[in-house]
C-alpha cells in the first residue's frame, strides 16, 4: 500500500510481529500501530497475538500473506518489505524468508526494501538463500538499521560482508546520538533516492539520516540521503 515514509513509495507486510532488540526499539511506532490493528476488525486476524493485551510486542510473528504482493501497482516503485515486523527476526521459520524473497524477484520491476536490526540473521539466511539457489534476486536491497555509534560499527560490518552483488543501504531511526559512519567520502543525493553505483570494488550504501520522532527522542539527525564507502 502507499507509505508516507520518504525512502520508499510503496509498504507492504506479507508477515507482522516482531520485539524489542535495541534501544532504537524504545519508543516503537510500529508497536503502537500493531496494538490499534489488532483492534479493527478488518486487521485483527493478522495483528492477533503479536501484541498483547498492554500493547506490547509478544515476539510472535503471523502467518504468512502473499496477497501483499499482489497488491502492488503495476508501475515500477521502490517497496519497503516489513514495515510492521523485522523479516530476519529471530523467531521467523527461514522457509518463509525463503518464500518472500521468491515472490520478490517475481516482480522484477519493483525494487524491494529489506531492513533489519538483526543483521547476523540477514547474512545467515542470505547465505542459506544464495547455497539453496546459487543467486540473490538483484532487485532486493538489503538494509540495517542503527540508532547509536555502537550499532554503526558493530552492525554496518556485517551488511556488507553479505556476499551479494544487490545494494546495501543504512538507516539511522531514531538517532539517537552522533555518529560516524566512517565513510572515505560523501556525495550528497537528490532525496528523491536516484540509484548510484561505485567504482566496480567498492560497496556502495544508501543511507537516510532521520529525525528520533518519538515523544521521549532527542533532537539529532538531518533528512538527507548520501552515498559512500565503507
Amino acid at each position: 500500500m502507499p507509505t508516507k515514509i520518504e525512502w520508499c513509495k510503496e509498504s507492504i507486510n506479507p508477515v507482522t510481529g516482531c520485539s524489542k532488540c535495541s534501544p532504537g526499539c524504545d519508543n516503537c511506532y510500529a508497536e503502537g500501530t500493531a496494538f490499534r490493528l489488532s483492534r479493527m476488525p478488518k486487521t485483527a486476524a493478522k495483528y492477533a497475538g503479536v501484541v498483547d493485551e498492554r500493547g506490547r510486542w509478544t515476539g510472535k510473528i503471523s502467518g504468512l500473506d502473499l496477497s501483499v504482493f499482489d497488491r502492488l501497482p503495476q508501475k515500477p516503485c521502490s517497496v519497503f518489505v516489513g514495515s510492521m515486523t523485522d523479516i530476519f527476526h529471530e523467531n521467523m521459520i527461514r522457509h518463509v524468508v525463503r518464500v518472500i524473497i521468491a515472490e520478490a524477484f517475481n516482480h522484477p520491476q519493483h525494487t524491494f526494501l529489506f531492513l533489519t536490526k538483526r543483521p547476523d540473521n540477514m547474512r545467515e539466511i542470505v547465505t542459506w538463500f544464495i547455497s539453496l539457489y546459487r543467486k540473490f534476486p538483484q532487485n532486493i536491497w538489503l538494509g540495517v538499521t542503527v540508532c547509536n555509534q555502537q550499532e554503526v560499527d558493530e552492525k554496518i560490518p556485517i551488511l556488507t560482508a553479505i556476499p551479494v552483488e544487490s545494494r546495501f543501504f543504512v538507516s539511522l531511526e531514531p538517532l539517537l546520538g552522533p555518529v560516524n559512519l566512517h565513510f572515505g567520502r560523501s556525495d550528497h543525493l537528490p532525496s528523491n533516492e536516484k540509484p548510484f553505483q561505485e567504482r566496480h570494488h567498492l560497496i556502495p550504501i544508501l543511507y537516510q539520516v532521520c529525525y528520533n520522532t518519538s515523544s521521549k527522542g532527542g533532537g539529532y539527525g538531518t533528512s538527507s540521503i548520501g552515498r559512500g564507502e565503507y
